[in-house]
């Protein structure tokens, strides 16, 4: 929801606690209830957003080199990995947008808590009240502790790789067109390890899941300062594993041998880079 409303789109949110209040600051459209909400996504239909995106050349490929663009052509996943805050779905768009000037017609896919064998257990979580949703600032977010016992963290974790591998499986391989990946494997892997205490497990888990993900595939981890991410998404902070998440990304993509693209100028301008292959 908040990157959506950096974008300049038009954004509806319900009212509903540390959304509400974070949507009137940001000056979008607030729902009070289910009822009102379809009334305001037909209003917002109508809407034009007050920041289209620049106008794109006919074919962003066409001044490449040939062999890179027909690299791109042949690519059939794009993943941006990252903690929250580092822009991935804004960035998503933008590359669908140049992709698809270029003929490419891709799908963006947003891929974490995919939950379905393990959903019992996310369950069971609940119940025994170590999944629960906390308000710190204002702002609401969920915390779960599945690290004890060690029977059930090592269940909930096996499961959610399962999971995951599910996930990449039907909503990614079996796609014919071109994903471009809001979120993937180890973005899911890193929320595992925080969450049931297993980092050397989640750690040993990437490189199988990650060899389920289909080829040729682009992967980059992006990447902000603690900083930036305060100043773009001030939300974030609430999270009090914000930290250890960060270092468990470099951990993981280290392991799988993604490269780190620090975010910088705008949404197009990074798309243009990374389509160029401009990688450190």
């Amino acid at each position: 929801m908040f990157e959506a409303a950096a974008t300049g789109r038009p954004t509806v949110v319900l009212d509903r606690p540390g959304v509400g209040d974070w949507g009137r600051l940001l000056g979008l459209r607030v729902a009070r209830g289910r009822r009102d909400l379809a009334r305001a996504l037909l209003e917002l239909e109508a809407t034009p957003s007050p920041n289209p995106p620049a106008s794109l050349p006919h074919d962003p490929l066409a001044d490449l080199h040939p062999e890179r663009a027909e690299a791109l052509l042949r690519t059939r996943v794009f993943a941006l990995i990252g903690p929250d805050g580092c822009g991935k779905t804004t960035l998503a768009r933008a590359l669908e947008r140049r992709l698809a000037a270029a003929g490419v017609e891709p799908v963006v896919v947003w891929s974490r808590w995919r939950h379905h064998l393990s959903r019992p257990l996310c369950l069971l979580l609940r119940l025994v009240g170590k999944s629960r949703v906390h308000t710190r600032d204002g702002v609401a977010f969920r915390v779960r502790d599945a690290s004890r016992p060690r029977p059930l963290a090592w269940a909930f974790l096996l499961l959610s790789a399962l999971d995951l591998a599910l996930d990449v499986l039907v909503r990614i391989r079996l796609r014919r067109r071109p994903v471009i990946a809001d979120r993937l494997v180890v973005d899911s892997l890193v929320d595992l390890a925080v969450e049931t205490g297993l980092e050397r497990a989640a750690l040993a888990l990437a490189r199988p899941l990650w060899r389920l993900v289909p080829r040729p595939c682009e992967a980059v981890l992006l990447w902000r300062d603690p900083a930036d991410i305060a100043r773009s998404r001030p939300d974030a902070l609430a999270d009090p594993h914000l930290f250890r998440r960060l270092r468990l990304h470099r951990r993981f993509a280290r392991r799988l041998g993604i490269p780190l693209v620090r975010i910088s100028g705008s949404p197009d301008a990074l798309a243009a880079r990374l389509l160029r292959g401009e990688l450190p």
